[in-house]
């Protein structure tokens, strides 16, 4: 027996696939930018999302520099003076789509610092943070 091609004509399907390829492409394109989207991103029709600041408050003898850490990567908001606050922002690249921080406080001249539990925020919190003389009774609660 010989072999025969076949009976039904196969390109028109390759040449019909390319050109829907283009509209599969944008269609998949558009859903990841509708479906893709993290929480606190910013929303389709525009608008910023709020940032994260943060209250610090020192209450401590001793100057601080004052840390946030997010995924492992570490911003200084600022120096406070003793007895002082102030409310630092928070970046949004250090957040990017990470909810959790943790603050730092590291004293001036000193070898002790701090490292606070995780802090879980979202866009538009605002975070009190009250240091004592006692780093350890340090205080945190979210707005």
């Amino acid at each position: 027996m010989r072999d025969r091609e076949p009976d039904v004509d196969v390109t028109p399907a390759p040449r019909l696939a390319r050109r829907l390829a283009p509209l599969v492409l944008a269609a998949a394109v558009a859903a990841c930018g509708l479906f893709g989207r993290q929480p606190g991103d910013e929303a389709p029709g525009g608008g910023e999302r709020a940032a994260v600041t943060v209250n610090v408050r020192n209450l401590a003898w001793k100057n601080i520099h004052v840390y946030v850490i997010a995924g492992g990567s570490w911003e200084s908001l600022g120096v406070l003076s003793s007895q002082d606050d102030t409310t630092y922002e928070v970046s949004r690249t250090l957040l990017g789509g990470r909810r959790e921080i943790r603050l730092a406080a590291d004293p001036v001249g000193s070898r002790e610092g701090f490292i606070s539990d995780p802090i879980l925020v979202e866009p538009g919190d605002r975070v009190e943070w009250t240091i004592q003389d006692n780093l350890a009774l340090s205080s945190v609660f979210v707005r």
